[in-house]
């Protein structure tokens, strides 16, 4: 998945992104978890000061099993893609973020941080 962001760095003026990437690896979740990791770390790693809008579907399928326990997809307690996304939907130039798929909890909030309550 990180290959989407090295290319889009190649755009110096990429106003807009449109990816649908899968996420649906489930016999390696150390591979799903690489995955995730190699895309944030990419995309952190890339300025696009022209981007406004962006849009990433991560197709993943939940398991027929509603039982199942989902699947840890932390990275040493942190989730690098969804903190990429909470860092990068700061700055004025992008104006409309869509993530659909699966995300952790530091899109919200850094989880390594403790810098009192997280936002209501």
């Amino acid at each position: 998945m990180s290959a989407v962001a090295r290319i889009a760095a190649a755009f110096n003026n990429l106003g807009s992104i449109r990816w649908n990437l899968h996420d649906n690896e489930r016999r390696h979740v150390d591979r799903r978890r690489r995955y995730s990791r190699d895309l944030g770390n990419a995309l952190a790693s890339h300025d696009f000061p022209q981007l406004k809008d962006a849009w990433v579907s991560m197709l993943y399928e939940a398991p027929l099993n509603q039982h199942a326990t989902p699947q840890d997809l932390l990275d040493s307690g942190v989730d690098t893609l969804s903190a990429y996304f909470r860092t990068s939907s700061q700055p004025q130039s992008l104006v409309l973020l869509t993530i659909c798929g699966v995300v952790g909890p530091d899109i919200f909030w850094p989880a390594q941080v403790n810098l009192g309550s997280p936002p209501a």
